[in-house]
């Protein structure tokens, strides 16, 4: 396994594990649309939000020298749209600080582990012709 591979990886874990940790801290209660988010839902959503980020810069690692640039602003605007149904959905107050805590955790997450793994990057130099 490649270092690159291992870092992304263990941000997947940590990005999930910070999610876990917020989540029993609050309570482990939080109610949006009158069911309650328990750790599976929130391990879940950690791990396949943070397998997506890391399929999509990826492929765009291969493709482009803005790899986390457009990554960094597709990420952001994601994490912006979950907002709102979160947002909306939770029961009062503390689960709407809970709820978009979980969110903004795993970004943050996300996004500086995978900001540092694709620092080290470098995108294939164009082939210059031989005269």
């Amino acid at each position: 396994m490649s270092k690159k591979t291992i870092q992304r990886g263990a941000a997947v874990g940590a990005a999930a594990v910070c999610a876990l940790v917020l989540w029993a801290g609050t309570g482990g209660h939080p109610v949006a649309d009158g069911r309650t988010v328990g750790a599976g839902a929130v391990l879940a959503t950690s791990v396949v939000a943070g397998l997506a980020g890391w399929a999509l810069l990826a492929v765009l690692e291969r493709f482009t020298r803005h790899a986390y640039a457009i990554w960094a602003t597709v990420a952001t605007l994601v994490y912006g749209f979950s907002l709102i149904p979160s947002a909306g959905a939770a029961d009062g107050a503390a689960n709407v600080g809970t709820l978009l805590g979980l969110h903004t955790i795993v970004y943050v997450v996300l996004m500086v582990a995978f900001g540092k793994s694709a620092q080290s990057v470098r995108a294939p130099q164009a082939v210059k012709p031989v005269v």
